[in-house]
């Protein structure tokens, strides 16, 4: 991938890289679909929407939760999808919980790459980190209701 704004559909494996599209001209550099010429068109800045949206089959990004990916095995494990519902529906509603997004994910990613290379330690990071954090999670959904 060309740079750290460049990510890789879930459903179609496109990858997609903001960064190669001049918003400012018309060169598209001949690689991106009638998507991106389609955002220009309107006026919606290509490099924008190709932040959120694939170029090849218009799915809408998901961003991944590195460390727990890493620690359950699995994107789809169900501690993983509170934790992303968690961060979608609460934290990144408020400018504080955005900060803490922002910086996991700028350092989160090489302690996730640890973790898969030592799979040992996945029961360890799971116990003292994530299973805590879930509780506190479903305590608070619990007192929303």
């Amino acid at each position: 991938m060309a740079d750290n704004d460049s990510w890789k559909c879930r459903k179609c494996g496109h990858v997609n890289d903001p960064s190669a599209v001049r918003v400012s001209g018309m060169s598209f550099g001949g690689s991106f679909s009638s998507f991106v010429q389609d955002a220009q068109s309107k006026g919606v800045a290509a490099q924008e929407k190709l932040r959120k949206y694939c170029g090849n089959c218009g799915a809408e990004r998901q961003k991944d939760c590195f460390i727990a990916t890493a620690a359950f095995g699995s994107a789809l494990a169900p501690e993983v999808v509170l934790l992303r519902e968690y961060r979608d529906k609460e934290l990144a509603q408020h400018r504080l919980g955005q900060w803490m997004i922002r910086t996991y994910e700028k350092f989160s990613p090489p302690l996730a790459l640890w973790i898969e290379r030592h799979s040992g330690m996945r029961p360890y990071v799971q116990r003292f980190f994530l299973y805590p954090l879930i509780k506190v999670i479903r305590r608070h959904n619990q007192t929303k209701v």
